[in-house]
């Protein structure tokens, strides 16, 4: 019988890339909207994160194949703390008291919107109620909702370089184009409102801005301190014509709780032209609730509730319980949120210098107390106890102070370049991914990844969420590997 007719031939043939399946890789990307391929500007991106994402392309006869034990430093999930409790009480209340045979409201529970919108206007924003609030699974989908929303075929979306790489796909997905505003050490790696403007006015189908607050990866923080830069910033965009979309994923994991990020639509004149994300998953710990909030002018609130009920309906009452109990105004929300916070954030402290300690010595922590303990957690955890406290000879954190915000770090890996491990000589992204992987099953996404500007530059975004103990042996693995680099190649030949 032929079966070139069936049904799932028929679709295969649109869909070749589900035609091998592999179910341990990342996800497909997808494809953009409107022509065959990503832009020239996301193309290695989507390149790195193909690679990064199916291990089999790493294996080549002449390294080694790697030893079972996966490191994964590029991770995104948060340190495994307890999840904030207010959220924990909230859901449970909900279970408790709510009829669950029947079905949500297309923007979420009243009351929920009620008690986030009163914590919204706490912050600073401008007499919001309900109307200027709905819940979303996170805050990717909170973007991608915004973006089907706000535009057209055609349009042109600006995000800042680096960035979180997986966010720059959706503009294209959905029919518009992507342009990268590249961030510098010289302006501290913030926004450059004179830079921003001169690309708005290079590109006149510019329709949405990304701002994200405090960034991700550089962790930079534009807090009290910074208000002017964000009104510069505000003014570029309204000026022409251009949405603000304010990713506030990371604001309660500020280290500074007394300079925390400030939202752009809660200054004067902002609300309208600027929309603000919010989420539970990286400073609340609930990652796996997949629970964000929208604030925004009522009339794009709007347009996004008709979306919500023309594809998926409702939104959960989990949901709208989970971010109604990280964000009220009540005393107790308020209490429960600074002891949680300063136990949170020391943490997140001490892992940073944990890992540098690796990186950079031993001797680049100048508190004595915290040296010691450092001492002490190395003895305690690691496998194998390091031959020396001295660093990583081939890597340099690009930044040696402490972030302003998250548990992400830039590490710089140039110093390899042009260096070989076996016969492959260390030229860019994708073999230097192949080293680490090879050598000890490595991986931590590379500049490409994330659009880092500079590209002369060989470097990754690691994270230090993780125990102290695997912290600590995670990063020793790193220096082992790095150790290996050679500068002459020599040959590697496998044992079968």
């Amino acid at each position: 019988m032929d079966n070139s007719n069936n049904a799932i031939n028929k679709f295969l043939i649109n869909h070749p890339d589900l035609l091998t399946l592999n179910p341990e890789g990342m996800p497909s990307l997808g494809k953009p909207l409107s022509r065959k391929d990503f832009s020239i500007d996301l193309l290695p991106l989507k390149t790195m994160f193909d690679f990064y994402g199916d291990s089999k392309r790493f294996i080549t006869d002449d390294l080694p194949l790697p030893p079972t034990e996966k490191i994964r430093l590029g991770g995104g999930s948060p340190g495994n703390f307890p999840i904030f409790p207010g959220i924990t009480r909230a859901i449970m209340n909900k279970f408790n008291t709510c009829k669950l045979n029947e079905y949500p409201m297309a923007a979420g529970d009243e009351t929920a919107r009620n008690d986030v919108a009163e914590y919204m206007n706490s912050v600073g924003f401008p007499e919001l109620n309900n109307s200027n609030i709905i819940f979303t699974s996170g805050s990717t989908q909170g973007f991608e909702f915004v973006l089907k929303l706000i535009l057209s075929n055609g349009d042109d979306v600006i995000i800042p370089a680096p960035n979180y790489g997986l966010f720059s796909f959706i503009p294209e997905r959905i029919g518009a184009n992507v342009k990268f505003i590249p961030l510098s050490s010289d302006d501290d790696w913030m926004i450059n409102p004179d830079k921003l403007a001169k690309i708005l006015d290079e590109n006149r189908n510019v329709k949405v801005f990304i701002n994200t607050n405090p960034h991700n990866p550089m962790g930079k923080v534009m807090g009290k301190k910074d208000i002017g830069l964000l009104k510069k910033i505000h003014d570029v965009c309204s000026q022409r014509g251009v949405f603000i979309i304010d990713d506030l994923t990371y604001r309660d994991l500020c280290f500074d709780q007394n300079n925390m990020a400030v939202p752009i639509g809660t200054l004067p004149g902002a609300f309208s032209n600027t929309i603000s994300l919010f989420s539970l998953s990286k400073s609340y710990h609930a990652a796996a609730l997949r629970a964000g909030a929208i604030v925004a002018d009522a009339r794009i609130i709007a347009g996004i509730r008709n979306h919500v009920f023309q594809t998926i309906d409702s939104i959960p009452v989990i949901t709208c319980a989970a971010v109604a109990g990280a964000f009220n105004n009540t005393q107790t929300r308020h209490k429960e949120h600074k002891e949680y916070f300063s136990g949170v954030l020391g943490e997140y402290k001490y892992r940073y210098y944990l890992m540098k300690s690796i990186i950079d010595g031993i001797d680049s922590i100048r508190d004595t107390k915290m040296k010691n303990n450092i001492f002490q957690d190395v003895k305690k955890y690691a496998i194998k106890l390091p031959t020396d406290y001295d660093g990583i000879n081939n890597i340099d954190l690009i930044s040696s102070d402490l972030p302003d915000s998250g548990f992400f770090a830039m590490l710089d890996f140039s110093k390899m370049k042009d260096k070989y491990y076996y016969s492959r000589q260390i030229v860019n992204d994708e073999e230097l991914s192949r080293f680490f992987y090879c050598d000890n099953n490595i991986k931590f996404l590379t500049g490409s990844s994330i659009a880092w500007p500079d590209k002369n530059q060989l470097v990754g975004r690691v994270t230090y969420a993780f125990d102290r103990s695997d912290l600590i042996n995670c990063f020793l693995k790193l220096k082992e590997s790095a150790a290996k680099i050679k500068d002459y190649p020599t040959i590697y030949k496998r044992t079968r």
